[in-house]
């Protein structure tokens, strides 16, 4: 009788976690923290202490001076004044390189039925454990597995890798039996699958590309979805470096063999940080850097970056990233990802260009409409530069319902999907969908709006408007319709803040029993 398979546990979270000396153990690590080290923590004290002085309003001449006398101010930031405003800009130059990474505690943190389980990681190690998570999907027997990475990792990486496989089993973590024949496998293509916020599976007839995976138990991603984890793929496209778009959480579960396409990262800095030394950590081992307007050929889909302009941390900065068309015969699909506008360009033209040489039949539009404010620092919790005027103000970050729906008049795809909204589960909030879908309409190309739910895929049926399509469009916009009343009227009852605050009990429960735990540990 053959050796039985086995898998981490069913629903299992699995998270790379590090210790924030300021904040405690914190889950989300990124390409940011491994390039910046030690000085993210720097750079985001001394902004919080100028943003302190700003808020004090003191006079200018006083304002001036208690910058100029701070030295937690100062060890990041020149202060002074521009353009008749008092101001402070970084010191850039410290955030061009490495930054140093000793001192900082990794975890691979293991959450089941409540119980938070902590390992610690080493970077050298982070390898060993991408190697370690893909063959723990139900494919190979415990024997198989330490002989696939004896093959595969060093002495010292082998022992450790096999070592917490020992650990996880005597924390009951694993469990027998093998993973199910992943359904996409199963359906007609070619078909593109939504699996939540920007993730898009394109399926051709013999190649799989995944683009911006982020699949994981902790943000709520359905069961079903970990299939992806088994699904063999051709490529992964990262379109740039943020958290929510290359997610070493997912990311490490990944065969480290499949191909990754990442932006080539001209300057890196602290709001634009490379991704290749990240996906190296982990172990990936075909890492190609590509260009825009460069197609690159996977299997029979082709690959286009086409300019990807906004999400810039703050107006002004450089960032590398890109927007993609994968094609195939018989589909062609555009993902706009996070995209809006910055300084150096909007993405109009782009969306021209896209529909003039390449047609797409569905396209992916960002509808999230995310707002970030100079005081709290934008998303990396500090700025490059803030002055006494901008302290108070905010910037829009990605594009909105109606901004996406202007969009769509110079796209003749047939069908329009609203994504990118952190909608990981098919009861999340539809707000932002549906306001995308009332822009639509009174644009008069209300059918066209398509919206998916996760684990919803659409293929050539639809294309075609076949009868039952257009009857599972009506069943998708009535399943949205209905969720959005159920939440509006929640809202209005009170129910969902009562909900909420258990579940924020729940929370704050776990994570105090957790840090309990680890302080026991330590």
């Amino acid at each position: 009788m053959a050796p039985a398979a086995i898998r981490m546990r069913c629903g299992a979270a699995i998270d790379l976690v590090f210790r924030d000396p300021d904040q405690g153990i914190s889950a989300q690590m990124d390409c940011r923290l491994l390039f910046m080290g030690a000085h993210w923590f720097e750079a985001r004290r001394s902004y919080a202490a100028a943003i302190e002085i700003f808020d004090a309003r003191y006079g200018r001449a006083e304002l001036l001076e208690r910058l100029a006398d701070s030295p937690e101010v100062q060890r990041h930031y020149v202060s002074g004044e521009t353009a008749g405003k008092v101001s402070i800009t970084m010191r850039e130059e410290a955030f061009y390189g490495q930054g140093p990474l000793e001192g900082i505690e990794f975890s691979l943190r293991v959450t089941h039925r409540m119980r938070a389980h902590l390992y610690p990681l080493a970077l050298e190690r982070f390898a060993a454990l991408g190697n370690l998570m893909p063959l723990l999907e139900g494919g190979r027997s415990e024997d198989e597995i330490r002989r696939t990475l004896a093959q595969r990792l060093p002495a010292a990486d082998c022992a450790w890798a096999c070592d917490l496989l020992d650990r996880l089993k005597r924390d009951n973590l694993l469990e027998a039996g093998r993973g199910v024949a992943p359904r996409w496998l199963t359906q007609a293509r070619p078909r593109v699958t939504f699996l939540g916020h920007s993730t898009l599976l394109m399926q051709s007839a013999r190649t799989a590309v995944l683009c911006d995976p982020i699949v994981t138990r902790k943000m709520g991603s359905p069961k079903a979805a970990l299939e992806i984890f088994r699904t063999p793929l051709d490529a992964i496209c990262l379109t740039h470096s943020h958290w929510d778009h290359c997610n070493p959480e997912t990311l490490i579960r990944f065969d480290k063999d499949v191909p990754i396409l990442v932006p080539k990262v001209r300057r890196p800095s602290a709001l634009n940080p490379p991704i290749v030394p990240l996906l190296q950590r982990l172990g990936f081992t075909k890492i190609r850097e590509v260009s825009l307007w460069e197609p690159v050929m996977v299997g029979d889909i082709e690959i286009v970056p086409a300019p990807f302009y906004g999400e810039p941390d703050e107006p002004g900065a450089e960032i590398d990233h890109y927007t993609c068309v994968m094609r195939t015969v018989g589909l062609t699909v555009y993902g706009g990802v996070d995209s809006y506008r910055d300084k150096w360009g909007d993405m109009r033209p782009v969306l021209a260009q896209v529909e003039r040489e390449y047609r797409p039949d569905v396209v992916f539009l960002p509808v999230s409409r995310v707002v970030y404010h100079y005081r709290d620092g934008s998303l990396n919790q500090f700025c490059r530069y803030v002055d006494e005027d901008l302290v108070a103000s905010s910037f829009q970050y990605t594009a909105g319902p109606e901004e996406a729906a202007q969009w769509s008049q110079a796209l003749g795809a047939g069908l329009i999907v609203p994504y990118a909204t952190f909608g990981f589960t098919r009861w999340a909030d539809r707000a932002q969908v549906m306001q995308f879908g009332a822009a639509m309409k009174d644009l008069g190309a209300g059918d066209r709006f398509f919206p998916l739910r996760p684990l919803d895929s659409i293929s050539s049926p639809d294309l075609a408007r076949a009868v039952r399509s257009r009857a599972r469009r009506q069943l998708l916009l009535s399943w949205h319709h209905g969720i959005s009343g159920l939440r509006r009227a929640g809202q209005i009852s009170g129910f969902f803040r009562a909900c909420e605050a258990v579940l924020r009990g729940l929370r704050n429960g776990k994570r105090y029993f957790a840090k309990a735990r680890a302080a026991g540990q330590n």
